[in-house]
């Protein structure tokens, strides 16, 4: 029950009345306190009634059009009221939802008769995942009060990403995919490559275009090259889940890593290869989809990546960025002390490998695929550098190539830390990316609009305002 403002001003003129009736002892007073009392309690007790009898009256089935739907659709959710009051009742109702689910329709102005009356909104999801849909909010007004009534049960509708959608691929950039060597950067689809296995005599149905002119003039008969097929190796995707994936005001970096994920799968299972997907933590593989193709696998990879979240439990937080210098300054430092701690830790390399979630998800990656592949991981480097390296060194001793992307807001975190950290931040991360390209490793930046250049710049200047209006 909520007071309304003429239920609060009389309230207020009650105790008003009363302290002067009690301080002066004037019985006009007190009879001047009946009339706000009375009408509070009149208005009370009309306002019990409605809400009695509209619970005791009022029967609701509650129904859902979809309770799956693809992104950016629309579902509806419908009630049917069947009210046995005698009386009509007007009535507020509005549908209540999460932030990320929109409510076309809500509130909505009911006059409840008695008989059924049908009354629905129209929901369409803003970001993947499970989106509750709580029951229908009816409010009750009088004169002095205002009550609500949830009528319906509790639901839940599933947003599910879009996946292999051709006009989804053609629109999206494909410069991430040529930075990659993956599919879809240059052709929509696979076909001929440019180098031919042989020559032959041409035989009906052979395209012209593959006429070998040259050897043909010097030849009784036509003769044609047979092209081998640009075959797309199979790609495997690892997805970091750490907690520190959750950065980011409007689009997160685990959002970025699924955007990403969705397009290079759904542009593989498009070319008639397979495509696997794995996430992990610091600690664990979180889950594991096996590399296959088709359209199960499309249903199951869409299903995977819809339901992806940050693991719970595990401390939050980025490997940090060692440069080359402090690299070679510890060295310096430890002198003679360096080698035996380099022995200890190769003692106990064995165990650290066990308890990496990295490791783990490359190793049972490159286990699985059974034949060469393309590893793609998307991290924002919560597992640091060495562990990184270690992966990659794994997954080339069985044959396969491994592409790093890494997520916005790798090197930016305002809450964190203020610009010139971030930009010192930066700086190591450059570096850092500078010594895996030297390797031979492909890094893909997934950047946020901001440049560092612009947010360090932004940061000064919100600090120079700020010490101008402090009079500093």
């Amino acid at each position: 029950m909520e007071l309304k403002d003429a239920a609060v001003a009389l309230t207020g003129i009650s105790v008003i009345l009363l302290v002067l009736g009690y301080f002066t002892g004037g019985m006009v007073f007190y009879a001047a306190l009946l009339l706000p009392v009375a009408a509070l309690a009149v208005d009370l007790g009309r306002y019990t009634w409605l809400i009695s009898d509209l619970k005791r009256n009022l029967k609701v089935t509650k129904t859902l059009s979809a309770g799956e739907l693809m992104l950016g659709s629309t579902a509806t959710v419908t009630y049917a009221l069947d009210y046995g009051g005698k009386r009509r009742l007007p009535t507020l109702c509005s549908q209540a939802a999460g932030r990320y689910l929109a409510v076309g329709g809500s509130p909505a102005a009911l006059d409840l008769a008695p008989g059924r009356t049908t009354v629905s909104f129209s929901l369409r999801p803003l970001r993947r995942g499970r989106h509750e849909v709580n029951g229908m909010r009816m409010a009750v007004e009088t004169l002095l009060f205002r009550g609500i009534v949830v009528a319906g049960t509790e639901s839940a509708v599933n947003a599910y990403i879009t996946m292999g959608s051709e006009r989804a691929v053609a629109g999206a950039s494909r410069g991430r995919l040529q930075r990659m060597s993956l599919p879809g950067g240059e052709a929509v689809r696979s076909g001929a490559g440019s180098d031919f296995s042989y020559v032959r005599n041409f035989m009906p149905g052979d395209s012209t275009r593959n006429i070998d002119w040259a050897r043909s003039s010097r030849s009784p008969a036509l003769v044609v090259r047979d092209f081998e097929d640009a075959r797309i190796l199979p790609v495997f995707i690892l997805i970091d889940v750490d907690p520190s994936m959750d950065t980011g005001a409007g689009k997160t970096e685990l959002e970025s890593a699924i955007e990403l994920a969705t397009l290079v799968a759904g542009r593989v299972l498009l070319d008639n290869e397979r495509a696997g997907l794995a996430t992990f933590s610091r600690s664990d593989v979180v889950r594991f989809q096996p590399a296959a193709g088709g359209k199960d696998q499309m249903a199951h990879l869409r299903a995977f990546l819809s339901s992806i979240a940050t693991v719970r439990g595990e401390p939050s937080g980025r490997a940090g960025f060692p440069t080359l210098q402090e690299a070679g300054d510890a060295a310096s430092a430890f002198g003679g002390a360096l080698g035996p701690l380099m022995e200890e830790s190769m003692r106990q390399f064995a165990a650290n490998v066990r308890e990496d979630g990295f490791i783990k998800a490359i190793t049972r990656a490159s286990l699985a695929s059974g034949t060469p592949c393309s590893i793609i991981v998307i991290t924002n480097l919560s597992m640091g550098v060495a562990s990184l390296l270690n992966g990659i060194r794994i997954a080339a001793y069985y044959g396969h190539n491994v592409s790093v992307a890494l997520t916005p807001h790798i090197w930016y975190d305002g809450r964190v830390a203020g610009p010139e950290q971030c930009y010192d931040r930066y700086r190591a991360a450059k570096e850092t990316l500078s010594n895996l390209r030297g390797r031979n490793i492909t890094v893909v930046e997934l950047s946020a609009c901001e440049k560092p250049e612009a947010a360090l710049y932004r940061g000064r200047s919100r600090m120079k305002t700020g010490a101008i209006r402090q009079g500093r």
